[in-house]
């Protein structure tokens, strides 16, 4: 309230912010400790990872820890290599220890990123 407005005004802003920059990361509660469901390190690790950048690179634009970011590839690479085999979500839970909305966020994040490099390749 200390600006008069409200928190949809504010999450618009920040929602907006995001898309218009994908490789920063807004400073709050949710993006410092990687809370809820906000864009965290962990999504703009994947996306820079995407774009073909490596550990040292992601860890410094993200300040971030290179061991971090290697966990969050680690963990992305092991979920959709299970994915890609055939395993249900619940056994990719079962087998890496992760929770099953995590495993479903990174899906969700894989499936868009395969889509998006499918209509690029059409449009060659």
């Amino acid at each position: 309230m200390l600006l008069c407005v409200t928190q949809t005004t504010i999450g618009n802003a920040v929602k907006k912010y995001n898309e218009d920059h994908p490789g920063e990361v807004l400073p709050h509660a949710g993006t410092i400790f990687d809370l809820g469901r906000t864009l965290t390190h962990k999504d703009v690790a994947l996306y820079l990872r995407y774009q073909g950048m490596l550990t040292q690179e992601v860890a410094r634009r993200i300040n971030h820890h290179p061991e971090r970011v290697d966990k969050y590839f680690d963990d992305h690479n092991r979920i959709i290599e299970s994915y890609e085999a055939g395993y249900l979500v619940e056994k990719i839970c079962f087998l890496t220890g992760l929770s099953q909305s995590l495993v479903e966020e990174h899906i969700k994040y894989y499936q868009k990123v395969k889509d998006k490099m499918n209509l690029n390749n059409q449009s060659k």
